[in-house]
């Protein structure tokens, strides 16, 4: 989770971080923002199968930010990576 200005972008490193945290591990990799994330790490994220969602504290709700992102956000995690509940 990163949680940002709202004006603030997450760069492509965080997210390359993230990546290669969660694919040591064996994991589906999910970013959680209340910012924005660059345009570069929406490139890198879409290629690599990571879920990018905004979350607004405000009023308790998750947009997708990418593909991934959507499918998580209003279908669930499971049908977004594939797995079973």
């Amino acid at each position: 989770m990163k949680n940002l200005h709202p004006a603030a972008a997450v760069p492509v490193a965080q997210i390359r971080d993230l990546f290669g945290t969660a694919t040591h591990r064996g994991k589906g990799a999910v970013l959680f923002t209340s910012g924005v994330v660059s345009k570069g790490g929406l490139e890198f994220a879409e290629t690599a199968g990571i879920a990018l969602i905004h979350y607004n504290a405000e009023n308790g709700s998750l947009t997708g930010l990418n593909l991934r992102g959507r499918v998580a956000a209003t279908e669930g995690f499971p049908a977004a990576f594939g797995f079973e509940e």
